[in-house]
């Protein structure tokens, strides 16, 4: 005798005996699926990017690398020079701050969500989020301040050997910056000229907001010739920012070290 199914009758079949096998298996199924992904999973951190060099203003080439407006700015933290040495550009979750010097009076400023910024040279990258590290020790110099930034990024599973951005938020015990101010009327532009721009600035007991970047690899792009860090700081009054030059912080209250959080997929 011959037995006709239709197919709905089959794949139903079919489907319930898989079923059960799921059923018996699932959990050891989705573990050996989940162990396998993992093993192919990849971590991946903030991509560091820049346009110029520091090169240029030692060379007197203060012209344009790169127009802000044109970077994306969903999560940009950025900093560098304006364009003639007339400013310092700080760009911080996508908004451009600009850090001047009155004329009048040779007072700090701060313009807020600046237009049409080109910058001499600019460092960059988009981070969406940040895992933060209370730092512990009593913090005295830029230079220690360094050693220890590595070697928390270390810890936190950072690839060191490429760039990588930070933040800082703490206080100042003591400290100086400068804001570039060169007065771009003046005709004869020589490589000493960007020392000259430079307008220096205490800022001592301040509660700050620091922007910075890290590499072993752009002394003389990004970082200076003598260091592997490029920090820009801004009060929490908002009206001072600027490049810092000298720092030691208060031992009294917390330094918080953000770092790029790690996405993995």
């Amino acid at each position: 005798m011959t037995y006709l199914i239709s197919l709905r009758d089959y794949i139903n079949d079919y489907m319930g005996q898989e079923l059960y096998r799921v059923g018996r298996y699932g959990v050891r199924f989705l573990v050996c699926l989940l162990l396998m992904f993992a093993g192919h999973a990849k971590t991946v951190t903030a991509q560091v990017s820049f346009a110029g060099t520091q090169t240029k203003i030692r060379n007197g080439d203060f012209s344009a690398a790169v127009l802000l407006d044109t970077l994306p700015k969903e999560h940009l933290f950025a900093l560098g020079p304006e364009e003639g040495l007339r400013s310092e550009l700080f760009v911080w979750n996508g908004r451009i701050i600009r850090a001047g010097v009155w004329r009048e009076n040779g007072q700090p400023y701060v313009e807020k969500d600046a237009k049409g910024m080109q910058a001499v040279f600019l460092v960059w990258a988009n981070v969406p989020a940040w895992d933060t590290v209370v730092l512990q020790e009593n913090i005295v110099s830029l230079r220690q301040l360094e050693q220890i930034i590595g070697m928390n990024a270390h810890r936190h599973g950072l690839d060191t050997s490429k760039a990588f951005p930070f933040l800082l938020l703490g206080k100042f015990l003591n400290a100086q910056g400068h804001i570039m101010d060169n007065d771009t009327s003046r005709n004869l532009i020589t490589a000493a000229t960007g020392g000259e721009a430079k307008k220096y600035f205490p800022v001592d007991g301040q509660r700050v907001q620091l922007l910075g970047f890290y590499s072993h690899h752009h002394r003389g792009i990004f970082t200076h010739h003598d260091s592997f860090t490029h920090i820009h700081y801004r009060t929490y009054s908002k009206h001072h920012a600027g490049h810092l030059d000298e720092a030691s912080f208060d031992p009294s209250e917390p330094l918080r070290l953000l770092l790029a959080k790690k996405a993995t997929f």
